[in-house]
């Protein structure tokens, strides 16, 4: 089966966000658990926003604790780190870069697929 490739565009950022260590980078692709992603420091013409996320399933609440913490340094909350109605352990943030995660403990979809890119819509919805 195909996978979606999420392709993240930055003004200059594509090697910092990435963890590249060191050059100019234009276009890249990176793995973080399993999920390919591809990235370009492509100039100012487009900015992340919460409305694309990417869900992050954690097998135990002191993972979602840990990557809160290294996320939302240099970032924002979006949603407080805390006990919701759907998890045990759940927390929205937007990195130092914009992108925005949501992080989730959830050993079931962690074994399966741990990232999952997210689309919010809003307004009304036309067939």
């Amino acid at each position: 089966m195909e996978k979606i490739v999420p392709h993240l565009w930055f003004d200059t950022q594509a090697g910092a966000a990435s963890g590249t260590p060191s050059g100019e980078v234009e276009i890249l692709s990176f793995e973080l658990s399993g999920q390919r992603f591809s990235a370009i420091s492509a100039g100012p013409y487009f900015k992340p926003n919460p409305s694309i996320s990417f869900t992050v399933a954690c097998d135990a609440p002191e993972e979602v604790d840990r990557l809160w913490k290294a996320l939302v340094e240099g970032g924002k909350e979006l949603m407080p780190l805390g006990v919701y109605d759907f998890s045990s352990r759940y927390a929205w943030v937007e990195d130092r870069y914009g992108i925005s995660w949501q992080l989730m403990h959830s050993p079931e979809a962690a074994s399966s697929q741990p990232i999952s890119p997210s689309l919010l819509f809003s307004g009304s919805m036309r067939a």
